[in-house]
């Protein structure tokens, strides 16, 4: 018995028609009933395609196209004014209303504009953010790129912007190329995921793209812009079902566990951005984790402690968005413990949270010899924890108090003076890193780094150690460092206290 063939597309009568094929070979039942000559897309003759291109002030004629395809092309035609050129070329587009056709071409383009290409990118990103920012599914991800099917959905596109964004570090490009303006690239990707966000319902691409944003708010020292833009990813998460115990939502087990880590760091990101923000106190659009998220042991043994946000597949990096959930609800406690109205039972409190982020350092600081960036997250926000609780202690008990008292405040400095010293030393062995390597470093880093110095110029029996000029200076460089990354005067940031 000879088995039937099939055609991996649907063939050209049934395509039209809208109709369910079944692919036989040469000719589907379809058109056998019909009579009709059975075509399919593999076997239709090539043709070139046509290239689209918008000339420079000539966007009257785009008024036929669908508005965000329109606009998309306009701020093209902005953008292209730090690029001289006659004509922006969108490559081969056969329809010029497929919005994700277009979004995807003018993702390429814009990520051209930068002397950079889609693979110079996704490299970047997976071996440096992604290591303490483990959001986007390396698989889904490059499935995405290779689909032949057709262009991805507008979402992926966004998604490919931002990660173009917090990837765009001109100072390791060759000098003899022009480079687009950080300010410019951003504006950019900015207006082109708000038109996506407006015109699209919410997904997981486009609620990571959202995520990334925020990142780089952050990093380049807006913590306010940082915190309105995560805010706004958690709405779209709640719309899209990312907040719910075990996603069901999606399609597939993979994506079900993108959704949920893309969640975990809503949360995560959301306490952490509210550190520094100017209007202190803002509520949060996302409830906390359930409960103590458990340090994961040593030897990837998950079983049943671990709740939902760690059932992904085992990787270095879920170890390390494992000790990034466990530092957030610590300093989500934090948070919580600073707006007590009874003093002494806010002091209990925040007594508890330092022996309990004290322990979290002391298990976690050792497991990064040799892993870069997986852990720095977690350390990150445990640390700004620390120096948060500790200054409020210390700015509760500013009027001279009791024996008791006094020694609350000199265990605070202690604290602080050990903190700092922690700091010193991630600085010390971070100290004149390559530009390649500084992505491997969570921008919390910054906010950490200004803290110490602050401690420092700040303590009257610290500014004069001798052996802290010296260590002074490396917290410098490694701000100066950040800000060449980031492309900021990390001088001007405002810490809150």
């Amino acid at each position: 018995m000879v088995l039937p063939e099939y055609a991996p597309l649907v063939c050209v009568n049934c395509k039209k028609r809208k109709k369910r094929c079944d692919k036989m070979l040469p000719s589907c039942s379809y058109c056998i009933r019909k009579g009709l000559d059975c075509r399919y897309v593999s076997q239709l003759p090539r043709e070139p395609s046509p290239s689209y291109t918008v000339p420079l002030g000539k966007s009257a004629d785009l008024e036929c196209i669908h508005p965000i395809t329109r606009s998309s092309f306009l701020l093209m035609d902005s953008v292209s004014s730090e690029r001289p050129s006659d004509v922006i070329t969108l490559g081969p587009l056969m329809d010029p209303t497929a919005i994700d056709t277009t979004l995807y071409l003018q993702a390429r383009r814009i990520i051209q504009m930068t002397n950079q290409f889609v693979d110079d990118i996704s490299v970047r990103y997976f071996q440096g953010i992604h290591r303490h920012l483990p959001v986007v599914s390396r698989k889904r991800f490059h499935d995405y790129l290779i689909y032949v099917g057709g262009p991805p959905p507008a979402s992926f596109s966004a998604l490919l912007l931002s990660i173009c964004l917090v990837t765009y570090h001109p100072e390791i490009l060759p000098r003899s190329l022009q480079h687009i303006s950080r300010e410019s690239l951003y504006l950019t990707i900015k207006l082109l995921f708000t038109q996506v966000q407006a015109t699209f319902p919410p997904s997981v691409h486009l609620i990571q793209a959202g995520v990334l944003l925020a990142l780089y708010e952050y990093a380049r020292g807006k913590p306010d812009d940082a915190f309105l833009s995560i805010t706004s990813c958690a709405r779209m998460g709640y719309a899209a079902g990312l907040h719910h115990e075990r996603p069901t939502v999606f399609h597939t087990f993979k994506e079900d566990e993108e959704a949920a880590n893309t969640w975990s760091y809503i949360i995560i990101l959301e306490r952490l951005f509210s550190c520094d923000i100017s209007a202190r106190g803002q509520p949060f659009a996302t409830d906390s984790f359930n409960h103590a998220p458990q340090i994961l042991p040593e030897h990837n043994e998950y079983g049943d402690k671990l709740s939902h946000f760690l059932a992904a597949p085992v990787s270095i990096e879920m170890r390390g968005l494992g000790y990034s959930v466990r530092a957030a609800w610590l300093l989500d406690q934090v948070l919580t413990a600073t707006k007590s109205s009874y003093l002494d039972i806010q002091l209990g409190q925040l007594d508890e949270l330092d022996t309990s982020l004290r322990a979290f350092l002391e298990h976690l600081l050792p497991q990064c010899q040799g892993v870069w960036g997986v852990f720095c997250g977690g350390i990150g926000i445990a640390i700004r924890a620390l120096f948060m609780l500790h200054w409020h202690i210390l700015g509760q008990l500013t009027q001279p108090g009791s024996v008791k008292w006094e020694e609350r405040k000199r265990r605070s400095n202690d604290t602080l003076d050990t903190v700092t010293n922690m700091v010193i030393d991630i600085a010390g062995s971070h100290v004149n890193m390559s530009p390649h390597l500084i992505d491997l470093l969570p921008p919390s880093c910054v906010y950490i780094t200004r803290a110490a110095l602050k401690h420092i110029h700040d303590n009257a029996a610290l500014k004069y150690e001798k052996w802290l000029w010296e260590t002074d200076k490396q917290l410098e460089i490694l701000l100066d460092q950040f800000g060449h990354r980031w492309g900021f005067d990390t001088s001007s940031m405002k810490l809150a206290v």
